[in-house]
């Protein structure tokens, strides 16, 4: 099923913008600077290209920073003549005043590979598995405070909750919106991001609309704190809550698919092929691989952060150890990469889509292994509370679970 978004655009009345409901991918060719203005749902249409790309190649180099490099061999290309400058400068129109402190995001290739991790044989033989659903509405975002409080959300409104023994069941949302994502920082403190350009929120007991300055569509959020909480979505638009709603200023017009966090001050937004971060203020950051999408992001550090999506057709990831840029794709052609979730641990977990196939793939440290239960659907996200307790959620209300044989 795809979801189409009727998009007046600035230069080109009348626009239409494709999303397809497994992640909400844009078609070619598209002006992506409107509001949307309707949603049409379209059964029966599940196949079909995925998202364009922006122009060809990898973006232009920025400078480097001062410090020491890391270690291994370094990318190859000419270096520039003459001093280098004081420190890489942000991408984008620079905010007046002082900047904020803290190390600016590096523009490396870092080649230098992360630690290994222990084998999962400490995890007692946990598999995955396939689960009964209460619902056959596409689910697009799952989040959980514990391993007996796990929430998804999705298409037309559809909230489900699990809550350990008694298994998932449907919650009342109080919306009809198709819901894109979930973040949360307690049981009683979880979001969830909106199509229409507002999120909702569970309190403990219900959830409620909450409305922001961001008219155009929220694809993506992340909450730090109840009063911290980050969104992202259509052209650009990027909304702050802190006890009410605010938009900063944003340095693209690319849609936001994602949003995700180390620390306040310490923020990562993408979508398309670009990468934004806030330290203070948001600027694009330059990124020397090539890729066509961001879909999904998550880390366990400010040193370890991923990046899923796709690039020329097939699987995508990326890891930032703080300093450079790490390639670290699964081998997975013909596949999309939709969610990402690192355990405590390390170990990350990354779910998609295969045509009409989902994809789990589990990547130990060191190699990525596939571990995708037979006949799963499409998978849209996934969220863990350990090594050993991993839900993904996707097309027609799929759910697996990595847990205990």
């Amino acid at each position: 099923m795809r979801i189409v978004l009727t998009v007046g655009c600035v230069l080109l009345a009348g626009c239409l913008v494709t999303i397809d409901d497994s992640r909400w991918k844009q078609d070619a060719g598209v002006d992506q600077q409107g509001e949307v203005d309707s949603i049409q749902k379209i059964d029966g249409d599940t196949d079909g290209p995925g998202p364009d790309s922006s122009p060809d190649g990898p973006k232009p180099d920025g400078p480097k920073p001062d410090g020491p490099k890391p270690d291994g061999p370094k990318p190859d290309g000419p270096k520039p003549d003459g001093p280098q400058p004081d420190g890489p400068k942000p991408d984008g129109p620079q905010p007046d005043g002082p900047q904020p402190d803290g190390p600016k995001p590096d523009t490396t290739v870092d080649t230098a590979p992360p630690p290994d991790l222990p084998p999962l044989t400490d995890t007692g033989g946990c598999v995955w598995s396939k689960v009964g659903s209460p619902t056959t509405k596409t689910l697009n975002g799952v989040w959980g405070s514990a391993v007996n409080d796990f929430w998804a959300v999705g298409e037309s409104g559809t909230v489900i909750r699990y809550a350990g023994g008694s298994g998932w069941s449907v919650f009342p949302s109080n919306t009809g919106t198709t819901l894109l994502a979930a973040s949360g920082t307690s049981a009683s403190d979880v979001w969830a991001a909106a199509y229409g350009g507002d999120v909702v929120h569970y309190n403990g007991i219900l959830w409620s609309q909450s409305s922001t300055p961001a008219k155009k569509g929220i694809f993506g959020v992340w909450a730090d704190s109840p009063s911290n909480v980050w969104a992202v979505g259509a052209g650009g638009d990027i909304v702050h809550y802190t006890g009410s709603w605010s938009q900063p200023a944003s340095p693209t017009g690319t849609n936001l698919m994602a949003v995700w966090g180390s620390a306040a001050q310490d923020v990562w937004a993408a979508g398309g092929n670009d990468v934004l971060h806030y330290a203070g203020s948001w600027s694009t950051t330059s990124v020397p691989l090539t890729f066509d999408n961001i879909f999904a992001i998550h880390g366990r550090a400010a040193n370890d952060v991923w990046f899923v999506g796709d690039a020329s057709g097939a699987a995508f990831a990326m890891r930032h150890d703080g300093t450079g840029w790490l390639p670290k794709s699964p081998p997975g052609p013909s596949t999309t990469l939709n969610g990402v979730w690192v355990s405590d641990t390390g170990r990350v977990f990354a779910v998609g889509e295969s045509g009409a196939s989902g994809v789990v793939y589990h990547f130990d440290g060191s190699t990525w292994s596939d571990v995708t239960p037979s006949s799963v659907s499409r998978l849209n996200a996934v969220w863990g509370t350990s090594d050993c307790d991993v839900w993904a959620v996707g097309e027609g209300g799929t759910l697996v679970h990595l847990g205990p044989p």
